[in-house]
């Protein structure tokens, strides 16, 4: 490997940029992975996302050597790290780039002993670490770095992306439920892109790229500050994500599609929102829009910051839906993280939350599965004391700030919680985005599914119908249970949603149950039982 070229750290910037490209014109194959055919598969997006946040701190650091470069790559992807598969990616760099930050030029042994530190990091950051994911496949790529033969950068990186490749096939046979949903990992995958990016510019290969969207949104970036944040949902028939995507790129920043063909949600900062709305008027009807001054809310923050801090415990929890924010802001919580299904919160802004909350000591409720490891990583670097009760949904959250006493220690404060949180059983009705089967639940794409803690366990053609069943399924399973809540989405009537309560206490006339407003979007309903 003596004649191979040393690369520097503008060489591993370029490559960098090529791989996070790759993963760019594939995210949503990434995202359609999602083991649970539910409508926020985001597991691409969050990747997409930490990358970006990556490049972000780049461009204001402008590395003039190695060490900064790598400086820059671990600070932007740690606080930019959304969901679990962007963490494990910003800790596969942080691996990475501790082995090279001492280096002027990098050799194909260099990078394979530093992909050997990447595997590593990532296996320590993981609390149960499991095989058949992302983690696999990057080990399996770092073992074939360790033992490659090459003659050129590009046949080290082939040999290392075709163990990827394998190994990444190899999942489903390691993890049950991937050969059951019938995909393979989607962490994996992603990591597989980047690996197929990596090599494609090292070997002058040109793979597909939507260079418009990319380009026009990179120009307005460096031109403009955006001062309205905008969010709506379009619902229609056949809706592009792609082609709304390209459409709205030039007009601002911080875009996200995500969505069905039918209901797509839109975010974006903008100058002129009515620009934005003029765009996608005539594709479907426009539907929950909101509109925030951020420069005002930034004036407002300033002006209501507090000049002192509380001493004791404060709350900061993950939200999302109108309904539930306020719920979590009448139990106490001081600072809530937009952020859930489909939009998973970046470390960074965890971090901002755990700051403005004004308690010298804080406890984090990321209330989603994608989120708990987010959470741990804004605990790491925070500055507070900060404790992370690992509530998996809004009902374990609300539950842990009912048992919330500001009195008592923080210590104690976080045991009662996770008590409480324990006791909490979750239900969900959504959709299905694509057709298959799981746990002996045969499903079509677009029929009405329902998720009892995580397990899918009910199917059918009527909202009413499979949230009666699913509630039917989570009694049985728990008989102990005495107190139902019902949180309706959104998109859900409260006559409706009344119908479903009254039946429940035709069937059942000695359960608790009530009705509450969630807001949450995509799920029609989300139900606690306690």
């Amino acid at each position: 490997m003596s004649d191979i070229r040393g690369l520097d750290f503008r060489d591993l910037y370029l490559l960098l940029e090529a791989a996070s490209q790759n993963l760019e014109n594939n995210v949503e194959i990434v995202n359609s992975l999602n083991v649970f055919p539910v409508p926020d598969g985001d597991t691409g997006t969050n990747m997409q996302l930490t990358l970006k946040a990556t490049f972000e701190e780049l461009e204001e650091r402008k590395p003039s050597s190695m060490k900064e470069f790598t400086e820059a790559v671990v600070k932007g992807s740690l606080l930019g790290a959304r969901g679990n598969s962007g963490v494990i990616l910003s800790q596969l760099f942080r691996g990475l780039c501790r082995s090279l930050d001492s280096k002027d030029l990098i050799f194909p042994p260099d990078l394979a002993l530093a992909f050997q530190e990447a595997v590593k990091a990532a296996y320590q950051a993981v609390m149960k670490p499991v095989e058949g994911t992302i983690l696999t496949v990057a080990k399996d790529a770092s073992l074939a770095a360790s033992q490659a033969k090459a003659l050129d950068w590009g046949d080290f990186f082939k040999q290392v992306e075709e163990a990827a490749r394998v190994s990444l096939a190899n999942t489903p046979n390691l993890l049950p439920v991937l050969k059951e949903a019938g995909v393979v990992d989607a962490g994996g995958q992603g990591l597989l892109f980047l690996l197929e990016g990596a090599r494609a510019y090292l070997t002058g290969e040109t793979l597909e790229k939507r260079a418009k969207a990319t380009e026009a949104s990179t120009q307005e970036e460096e031109s403009l500050d955006y001062r309205y944040d905008l969010q709506f949902l379009i619902r229609g028939q056949n809706l592009k994500r792609e082609e709304i995507e390209a459409d709205l790129a030039p007009l601002g920043d911080s875009l996200l599609v995500v969505g069905s063909e039918d209901l797509l949600k839109v975010h974006i900062h903008v100058n002129d929102p009515f620009k934005v709305l003029e765009k996608v008027a005539q594709r479907g009807f426009l539907d929950k829009l909101t509109l925030e001054d951020m420069q005002q809310q930034y004036e407002e923050f300033k002006r209501s910051t507090p000049q002192t801090q509380v001493v004791g415990p404060g709350l900061v929890a993950v939200s999302y839906g109108q309904g539930f924010e306020e719920i979590f802001s009448s139990l106490g919580v001081s600072e809530i993280v937009k952020g859930g299904q489909s939009m998973n919160p970046s470390c960074g802004e965890i971090l901002d939350a755990i700051s403005a909350c004004p308690n010298t000591e804080v406890i984090l409720l990321p209330n989603n599965p994608n989120v708990i490891g987010t959470a741990l990583q804004a605990k790491a670097l925070a500055k507070k004391k900060v404790g992370v009760v690992p509530s998996r949904n809004l009902p374990q959250g609300i539950s842990a700030c009912v048992a919330f006493q500001p009195r008592k220690s923080f210590q104690e404060n976080l045991q009662a919680m996770e008590r409480a949180m324990e006791k909490v059983s979750c239900g969900e009705v959504t959709y299905a985005v694509r057709e298959g089967s799981l746990n002996g639940v045969s499903f079509q794409s677009g029929e009405v599914i329902g998720l009892l803690n995580e397990e899918l366990v009910s199917a059918g053609q009527e909202i009413g119908g499979v949230c009666l069943d699913l509630i039917e399924k989570m009694l049985e399973r728990f008989p102990q249970a005495s107190v139902l809540t019902i949180y309706r989405g959104e998109e859900v009537l409260e006559d409706d949603a009344q119908e479903v309560v009254d039946q429940i206490l035709e069937k059942h006339p000695g359960l608790e149950v009530d009705l509450l407003y969630g807001g949450q979007p995509y799920y029609y309903y989300v139900i606690s039982l306690e």
